[in-house]
């Protein structure tokens, strides 16, 4: 994926992020197209660097190797006394986004330590098609 492209599309989709999430139990996306899936999370400032390594090694590492995965980033932005992190994976299919997560897929696939560092911890995750990438 072009960088520029890349960073143009993950600026978006964060934006888009933050809009009201579909409703529940519906697939947001159609079956064969690819799929955007953010998820986002705050930590104490304090404890960012420490979960930036965790995230990366337990996460972001981890699913770059799950099938049907085809590619990962994590973003991080300061916030005074927080800290948000933003991992946008992209998946060929839904169906392969529900191989990893299982049915319930709008629900977030939290890692063992993150109600340590999550202030408070995300519920849900969001599904965007993936309409262009150049």
């Amino acid at each position: 994926m072009n960088r520029t492209f890349a960073c143009g599309l993950a600026a978006m989709l964060l934006s888009l992020a933050a809009a009201v999430p579909p409703a529940a139990g519906a697939d947001p996306v159609p079956a064969s197209r690819p799929v955007a899936r953010i998820w986002r999370g705050h930590v104490r400032s304090a404890e960012a660097d420490a979960y930036q390594k965790y995230l990366d090694e337990a996460g972001v590492a981890k699913i770059r190797k799950i099938a049907g995965n085809t590619g990962v980033q994590m973003f991080r932005r300061e916030e005074g006394t927080t800290t948000e992190f933003v991992v946008i994976s992209y998946w060929k299919t839904a169906a392969d986004i529900k191989n990893f997560t299982g049915p319930d897929w709008e629900k977030v696939h939290a890692l063992p330590d993150d109600p340590k560092f999550l202030v408070p911890p995300e519920a849900t995750v969001a599904h965007y098609e993936v309409v262009e990438d150049k």
